[in-house]
């Protein structure tokens, strides 16, 4: 049995006591306000605007003060999808050369790194995920 790492928590549920999930729009979140954010395959599919995807990365770059850690996913080259034949579902192609020069400037430490697409998994028109690690730079 493995020995417990002094000052990690003991459990899962420990560990997530002190986590703080908040749900909303980002255009509606103070600067700053939080030391972490998470942000998973959200700004490429709620536009089909390059500069609208910008500016929904930016913002979620500002939601974490000066040294707050960023992760985010996001799907490659996500066209406009169907799911269903009433749906319709916008996308903004990304790649990893375009996370970077969206978040290069806001951020330091930045890791962009792509996962090829499960080909057991249905087949939107992605190409695969870009993984985003950072931490945001000093104002």
């Amino acid at each position: 049995m493995p020995q417990p790492q002094p000052g990690l928590p003991r459990s899962l549920r420990e560990a997530l006591t002190r986590v703080r999930v908040v749900h909303g729009d980002i255009r509606a979140l103070a600067p700053g306000g939080y030391a972490i954010a998470s942000m998973n395959f959200v700004a490429e599919g709620v536009t089909e605007d390059f500069m609208e995807f910008t500016d929904f990365c930016h913002r979620f770059v500002r939601s974490v003060g000066p040294g707050g850690h960023l992760v985010a996913a996001f799907m490659e080259n996500m066209p406009t999808y169907r799911i269903g034949p009433a749906s319709r579902w916008p996308g903004c192609p990304v790649d990893p050369d375009v996370v970077t020069e969206v978040f290069a400037p806001l951020t330091r430490r930045l890791v962009v790194t792509r996962i090829d697409a499960d080909p057991t998994l249905p087949d939107y028109g992605d190409s695969g995920m870009v993984l985003l690690t950072a931490v945001r730079r000093p104002s």
